[in-house]
């Protein structure tokens, strides 16, 4: 076995391994399946080039460069989907996106026919050597097709860097950025300067100089735990032998994980939850979401508040429930907590009051004095005192303590400790 074959058969064995353990972590995110179905496709261009390699004969080469074609063609448009779902932030789709493919349609087709890239094959000593084919709609097309995907994934990246928030994010961006450059570097001088500069002669290695590529995930992974962080990264075991419902929400509010506590309440299965948005789970949602935003702000860490969760057939469960920013050990927000306990007994709350005395009701419980409540309003004082009469009318009570006992009374007022509180006393009923 000469030495490419022996590189080749660990390409093989180490983009499979790295594919699977990505894709288990978590097979319903297409970034995972996305990174898994380019290793698959770099695995068996990494097998095929191995025979290759060890061909004897002319016919056997032919044989397998034929088969491992398709590869190749799949493993760039994989790679410039997987640096575009990377690039984007939200969870939209769009379908614009199978347009990546119809270049790889387009060679695949052409190799059934007969061969894109190469014209002739010939051996020098131990290797065997490849004739490009001169043809620019079979040849050199591919040339610029690959080169192209990859360069277009170098763009994302660094723009990618360049708009991350989290220092998390940047570096685990820059080293993908690195790690394709080089490769991209490394290529170019193996495959055209030492062509040029001497007599060497490339025995097309392109799936092996790949592995730095996936070198660099792989660095990217153990490092700054790319791809890594799912719902197996949370200890269930611990989590499902406590009371309280767990979620484990993303920075995009989407459920990464819940325990069996989160699971009861609901009524669903821990698959069907996965990566679902937070309005599936609280009839709130909006109002929680601007808060959430702020938490991601800087604005404040923690909230309480009482929530409904849903729990199917038009029922609900309130919660006595409590939110919290997750950061890793850079600081960065990379997701939220949030933990509920059932109420189990809440009396129905009669009074109505509008949408603004309900925002003031807010304010008031918070301590903030009238003058300064008017001003985060934008409102007169005179007319927020005159929102607080009207309050204090409709719920029949004359201060401020009375006002947080009634809201204690109907069950309005969490009971978990937080650096902020949320009441919803019109939707709470």
């Amino acid at each position: 076995m000469n030495v490419l074959a022996y590189i080749s058969v660990i390409a093989t064995v180490t983009c499979l391994t790295f594919g699977t353990y990505i894709l288990i972590l978590d097979v319903r995110s297409r970034l995972h399946r996305l990174f898994f179905l380019m290793t698959f496709v770099l695995a068996f261009w990494a097998f095929c080039a191995f025979w290759v390699y060890e061909a004897k004969d002319v016919e056997t080469v032919r044989r397998w460069v034929k088969t491992s074609f398709p590869a190749p063609v799949l493993f760039y448009a994989f790679a410039l989907h997987f640096a575009i779902e990377l690039f984007r932030t939200g969870s939209s789709r769009s379908r614009l996106v199978i347009l990546l493919y119809l270049p790889a349609v387009y060679f695949v087709f052409l190799n059934f026919t007969s061969y894109t890239m190469y014209s002739g094959f010939f051996r020098e000593g131990e290797v065997w050597m490849f004739e490009i084919s001169e043809d620019f709609l079979r040849g050199r097309s591919f040339i610029m097709y690959s080169g192209g995907y990859l360069v277009s994934c170098l763009v994302l990246f660094l723009i990618r860097s360049r708009k991350a928030r989290s220092l998390r994010e940047k570096k685990q961006t820059m080293v993908l950025f690195t790690a394709l450059l080089i490769t991209l570097v490394v290529s170019f001088f193996e495959g055209v300067v030492l062509q040029e500069i001497s007599s060497y002669r490339s025995p097309q290695m392109s799936p092996l100089l790949l592995l730095i590529w996936i070198g660099g995930i792989w660095y990217a992974m153990v490092r700054y735990r790319f791809l890594s962080i799912s719902h197996t990264m949370v200890s269930e075991d611990l989590a499902d032998n406590i009371s309280d419902a767990i979620f484990l929400l993303d920075n995009e509010a989407r459920v990464i994980t819940v325990n069996r506590k989160g699971l009861e309440l609901v009524n669903g299965r821990k698959g069907s939850l996965l990566h679902a948005p937070l309005s599936s789970l609280l009839e709130e949602d909006e109002k929680i979401m601007d808060e959430i935003n702020s938490m991601q702000q800087g604005g404040f860490k923690s909230l309480a508040c009482r929530v409904h969760v849903k729990e199917g057939k038009n029922e609900s469960v309130l919660l006595d429930a409590r939110f919290s920013v997750v950061r890793d050990r850079f600081g960065d927000p990379i997701g939220f907590m949030f933990i509920g306990s059932e109420v189990k007994e809440s009396r129905q709350f009669r009074y109505r009051i509008t949408d603004r005395e309900e925002e003031i009701v807010q304010h008031i419980i918070s301590g903030q004095p009238t003058k300064k409540i008017a001003a985060e309003l934008g409102l007169a004082e005179r007319t927020v005192k005159a929102h607080i009469t009207n309050i204090y009318n409709k719920l029949g009570v004359g201060n401020r303590i009375q006002l947080l006992n009634l809201l204690k009374e109907y069950d309005l007022f969490p009971e978990h400790s937080a650096e902020k509180t949320l009441l919803f006393t019109r939707n709470l009923t």
